[in-house]
């Protein structure tokens, strides 16, 4: 009965369309001849970590994951928080009367060196999209900005920090948790690579 089926695509034409749409905007904004000029991360060792401490884990991811990005023209102060007190690994607010532009990055996260360069890659995305003029409705939604890092080099890491499956054993109890880094799942960015 297999047989009878009819080939699919992976995805979605609504989310191939939406990709694509998304994909030319975020490089007519950076620059086709950026994103031709990248280089593609295949493995997080190629990037210069040092996560002797995470304070030192922090401030080389910070560092490699700016050398892929586009340059962003207003400062933006990095914290570190807890994960309850943030309600997300991450978080970035816009610069405001109030204040300048800030990312806080749950203290958690920077025990695994990958989620910590691809959380902050998504910050500093947005960070990025919010300096834009004459920004575009869908410039600072979370689609778009995702995007980002995709076209700057770091998509297989992407692809790679899109599922955490968390397995743990404590006092007699075991337990498993499924989280995701990013807005797209690995068929989606592999599909935004491909383009």
């Amino acid at each position: 009965m297999l047989w009878f089926r009819q080939p699919r695509p992976p995805l979605t034409t609504f989310l191939r369309v939406d990709i694509e749409l998304l994909m030319r905007r975020t490089i007519d904004v950076i620059g086709g001849e950026q994103v031709r000029r990248q280089t593609l991360v295949m493995d997080l060792d190629e990037l210069p970590l040092d996560d002797a401490t995470p304070d030192r884990l922090l401030d080389s991811a910070k560092r490699a994951v700016l050398q892929h990005l586009p340059p962003m023209h207003q400062p933006v102060e990095l914290l570190t928080g807890k994960m309850d007190e943030l309600g997300n690994p991450a978080v970035y607010r816009h610069a405001s009367p109030e204040g300048q532009a800030r990312i806080q990055l749950a203290g958690e996260v920077l025990a695994d060196p990958l989620r910590t360069v691809m959380e902050l890659a998504y910050q500093y995305s947005s960070h990025f999209w919010h300096q834009v003029q004459n920004p575009r409705p869908l410039d600072k939604d979370a689609r778009t900005t995702a995007l980002l890092p995709i076209c700057c080099g770091l998509g297989i890491l992407a692809s790679d920090a899109s599922l955490y499956d968390q397995q743990w054993s404590r006092n007699g109890y075991v337990g498993w948790s499924i989280s995701r880094c990013g807005y797209y799942t690995a068929v989606e960015i592999g599909y935004a690579m491909a383009l």
